[in-house]
Parts: structure tokens; C-alpha cells; sequence
């Protein structure tokens, strides 16, 4: 499910409650329906995450014993991953043992077992051979677990939840929301969207770009050429998106646009959590179609029309596994 299905659970939710839900469980229904939708995001946790011998506290650690048994390597590898550890090298740092050649094996079961994806930026074609790989956990609930409470088990066990919720957990959360689970949101809203013929745009894949000097492109669609159609930044801020941003997402495209080979128009959208300042509002309308600005009202506005997505689209190069159009 992805986050606008998921949010169907919550239906008595705001919208960044929904975004936050969806961050934290992901779109499993088995993970969503643990929840109590009369109950805030707090209480949820701490009630059903942060106890002893509830399903969530507990899922993770029996589906890696079943899986793995004792190898420390693969809880570590996951842990190094959630912690934003994304390339092999850093992860190899992060965990301090192993050899390169039995963390490039362990990397590769995680993959086959779904439990971890490897991205490369979307313009390239030749996944396998990609220099560029980063890994994210491919569930939700699964990054949401080894970020926050697989570190303060004893507390936990001792029962300390409302401790680690609001020490560890509560200052974090914002950030632990942004990425990567409001970009993915972003990027599922797209295939949505234009699936529905709201947004006419010859995409045929969706994904995000990085490249040197610390350059990212959270939301990059290209055509069938692999050129670049739509370009956008994903804000999880307390402050309105401002002009500002839309010129930092411009730039960040024309530094890249050898590799990006835009269109002669590329559409450029900013997604935010709170909103947009008057005069980039002002400024996307006389922009038009080129500028489009989504907030989080609009992204669950999805659920009141006929915009679910198709079961059977392919998945493509670059797209993120989990990011594939679900019915």
C-alpha cells in the first residue's frame, strides 16, 4: 500500500498525523491496523511499539532470528542502514567488522529477502554496474525499529517507552520523517496523479538523483528517452516554502543537466509540509504548469477521487522497489 492507501486507516487523522503514520508503519496493514486511529501518534507508539510482548516491539527481532538465526553481521548492516548509513563503504565503517567481500554478500540476501533496496539515481539505465548505490531499508516499520527502538531495548524492557518516546524519539521524529518516507510519499503522489490525467507529463519512471558535491534531486521524473520531465524538492520544514527554495531546485537541475538532459520545458514541484509564502504562490501562478506546489491536504486529496494507481505498472531502473503503483 502506499501512503495514501495507508493513511485510509486513520481517517479521523490531519494530514502531517497521516505522513507520520506513514513513516513510521509503512503500508503493511498488518502494522497499520495495530494502531488505534482514536488515539494520537504518541500514544500509538508508546503503547504498542514501546511495551514489552506487543506484535510490534517483537516482529522485527523473530523475523530476522527466523531468517538469519545468530549472524550478528546482517542485524548490524540494517542497523547501519537505518542509522543513514547509505553507501557499502560507509556502512562497512559503521559496523567496524566484516570483510568487503561479506558485506557486499550480506547486502545482497537483504536484497532477496526484500528487506533492504538499492537505488541509484533514475537517469541511469544499467542498474547492476551502478557506482552510485545507496541502500534504505525497504519497510518502513523496519527503519522506523532499528532507528528508535532497537537502541534503547533495555529502556523498553524496563519499562521506560514514555522515556525513549520523549528523549529519543519525539526530537527526531521530524527529521526521521522527512527521509526518507515524505520523499517516497512525494514520489508515489506523482504516479498518482498522472495516472489520473491530472498532470499531463510523458513519464515513464520516477525516482530521485544525486551527484557530486553533495547535489540531490529529491523527485526526478523522466520520459521514455530518459530526459528530464519533472523535477522536485520534498520540504518536511516548520517555515512555508518561499522562492528561495524553487531557485536552489532550478540550479541543482541545471548543474546536472548534462546528465539530467531535460526537456524544453521541464516541470519543476515543490511538496511541503506547511505550506508556501505569498509570493511563491504568486509566482506559480504566473508560471503556470511549469511550477506546481503540493501540500500535505492535497496529497491526501488523492483518497476522494479516482486517483489509485495501477497494479501492473513495470518496474523500471532507478524507480524504488517499494515505490511501484499499487492498487
Amino acid at each position: 500500500m502506499d501512503y495514501a492507501e495507508a493513511a485510509l486507516f486513520f481517517p479521523m487523522y490531519s494530514p502531517q498525523q497521516k505522513m507520520e503514520a506513514y513513516a513510521i508503519l509503512g503500508g503493511m496493514p498488518l502494522y497499520l491496523e495495530q494502531f488505534d486511529p482514536e488515539q494520537d501518534i504518541e500514544q500509538n507508539v508508546i503503547s504498542t511499539v514501546l511495551q514489552r510482548h506487543t506484535f510490534l516491539s517483537e516482529e522485527p527481532e523473530w523475523l530476522l532470528l527466523e531468517e538469519f538465526r545468530r549472524d550478528l553481521l546482517y542485524s548490524s548492516i540494517l542497523r547501519a542502514v537505518a542509522a543513514g548509513h547509505r553507501r557499502p563503504s560507509d556502512i562497512a565503517n559503521a559496523i567496524g567488522k566484516g570483510s568487503a567481500q561479506d558485506i557486499a554478500v550480506a547486502l545482497d540476501k537483504l536484497q532477496q529477502l526484500g528487506l533492504i533496496v538499492r537505488e541509484v539515481p533514475v537517469t541511469e539505465r544499467s542498474l547492476p554496474r551502478s557506482r552510485r548505490s545507496l541502500y534504505y531499508l525497504a519497510d518502513e516499520y523496519l527503519h522506523f525499529w532499528y532507528r528508535f527502538v532497537d537502541p534503547y531495548s533495555s529502556m523498553v524492557a524496563r519499562g521506560l517507552g514514555r522515556q525513549v518516546w520523549e528523549q529519543h524519539i519525539a526530537p527526531l521524529l521530524s527529521h526521521f520523517v522527512s527521509r526518507p518516507a515524505f520523499e517516497r510519499a512525494c514520489r508515489q503522489y506523482v504516479w498518482r496523479v498522472v495516472e489520473a490525467g491530472k498532470w499531463s507529463l510523458p513519464l515513464v519512471a520516477i525516482g530521485a538523483w544525486w551527484g557530486a558535491g553533495g547535489r540531490e534531486i529529491d523527485v526526478v521524473a523522466v520520459d521514455e528517452q530518459y530526459r528530464l520531465v519533472l523535477a522536485g524538492s520534498c520540504k518536511w520544514t516548520s517555515d512555508p516554502v518561499d522562492i528561495a527554495d524553487y531557485v536552489a531546485l532550478q540550479r541543482n537541475v541545471q548543474l546536472a543537466q548534462e546528465e539530467l538532459r531535460p526537456r524544453e520545458k521541464p516541470t519543476f514541484a515543490l511538496f511541503s509540509r506547511t505550506g508556501f509564502t505569498p509570493r511563491l504562490q504568486q509566482l506559480a501562478q504566473a508560471e503556470g504548469e511549469r511550477l506546481l506546489l503540493v501540500d500535505l491536504k492535497q496529497m491526501y486529496e488523492v483518497n476522494n477521487s479516482d486517483t489509485s494507481s495501477s497494479s501492473d505498472e513495470t518496474w523500471l531502473p532507478g524507480q524504488d522497489s517499494n515505490l511501484r503503483p499499487s492498487g
